[in-house]
């Protein structure tokens, strides 16, 4: 049967079976086996209050942790994160915002993300690879870093073109200025004789 419009959306969420969603479940998986990484960013995010009990309720240190890593693994800029939180079911179930839940706005977000503290991270990316280490996935002792590369006008670093770069600067003409405020020009070396007899 084919209908012109569809009268009522369905109301529960149905299961995504995509690849991207499954490894986005088996990131969530593995940060539920790290309990000390919550620890160390609610740490953070107490740090300095007077009292954590009261003020209205943000989100939790579960929620920044996985913001954080969901941010770090897409590049994703805080108004574009608050985007994809509000418009896509599998971040929202990484990040553990039900489906009816506000989404906090790139404000929030950058300001829950900035006071968790670069050792917390660090922390958080150690206890990461010892997990790693334990279930065979990586042993830690290569690093893959990704860089942009863009095109220059520098030219290529050959001993050739290196020592053709510094004989460059002393044939240059050098100006001098005398007290008239004029200037002109003068060889910073002289020129080779035109005569081979003339060197003598």
């Amino acid at each position: 049967m084919r209908r012109l419009a569809k009268q009522q959306p369905t109301l529960v969420a149905a299961e995504i079976d995509h690849e991207h969603a499954r490894e986005l479940e088996a990131i969530g998986q593995l940060l539920d086996e790290l309990p000390q990484a919550v620890q160390a960013v609610h740490a953070d995010l107490i740090r300095d209050l007077k009292d954590p009990e009261k003020g209205r309720d943000g989100m939790t240190a579960e929620q920044v942790l996985r913001v954080l890593v969901l941010k770090q693994m897409k590049g994703f800029s805080y108004d574009q994160l608050s985007f994809e939180l509000s418009a896509s079911l599998c971040y929202q179930r990484l990040c553990r915002f039900g489906m009816y839940d506000p989404v906090p706005k790139k404000s929030s977000l950058q300001r829950d993300c900035k006071r968790v503290r670069p050792e917390t991270l660090e922390s958080i990316n150690r206890s990461v690879l010892e997990l790693a280490g334990e279930r065979g996935v990586e042993d830690g002792a290569r690093v893959r870093v990704d860089c942009t590369v863009e095109e220059t006008n520098i030219h290529s670093p050959t001993d050739s073109s290196l020592l053709f770069g510094r004989a460059i600067p002393p044939t240059r003409p050098k100006k001098i200025r005398v007290s008239d405020n004029s200037q002109f020009s003068i060889p910073s070396r002289p020129p080779a004789p035109s005569d081979p007899s003339d060197a003598r």
